[in-house]
């Protein structure tokens, strides 16, 4: 666990707009949030990104947005159940929505483990989590250096 003073920056909400693109996503944003288990899973499988909401005051759609600090990257998109197909902002050269969403798929194709079948193996060397035994490393969906 980091101490206080080694966390990650704030969350970046709706910085470079000018480079920001479009994409759309069949799973509903709030499916990937709203379950406790899932989001244990998806904090070991994608690393350093921030999670949030916010409300629309005119509308009351919630947008559920993610970012990474240290690489400058965010997604954004609303949660809207009259929607079929849900837009997606994303922001940077990488796409943080991809990645939870893969990260998400993974979680589902390991049949929705809970969070106590997690576990970590620390040593002088480094960390590392797993799923039911040692054995089964929870590996991030992409880690570049810029994660570091």
């Amino acid at each position: 666990m980091k101490i206080r003073s080694h966390r990650d920056d704030a969350p970046l909400w709706w910085t470079h707009e000018d480079n920001r693109q479009i994409s759309f996503t069949s799973v509903r944003p709030r499916e990937v949030f709203e379950n406790y288990d899932a989001g244990f899973a998806l904090g070991l499988a994608c690393p350093g990104m921030i999670a949030g909401t916010a409300t629309d005051p005119d509308t009351g759609i919630v947008f559920l947005r993610l970012s990474h600090a240290r690489s400058r990257l965010w997604a954004s998109f609303a949660d809207d159940p009259e929607d079929q197909g849900y837009e997606v902002l994303q922001c940077g050269p990488r796409r943080l929505w991809e990645e939870l969403e893969a990260a998400y798929q993974w979680w589902i194709k390991a049949g929705r483990p809970r969070f106590h079948r997690f576990g970590m193996t620390v040593t002088p060397h480094g960390q590392e989590a797993w799923l039911g035994t040692p054995g089964h490393i929870v590996s991030p969906v992409q880690r570049p250096a810029a994660w570091n």
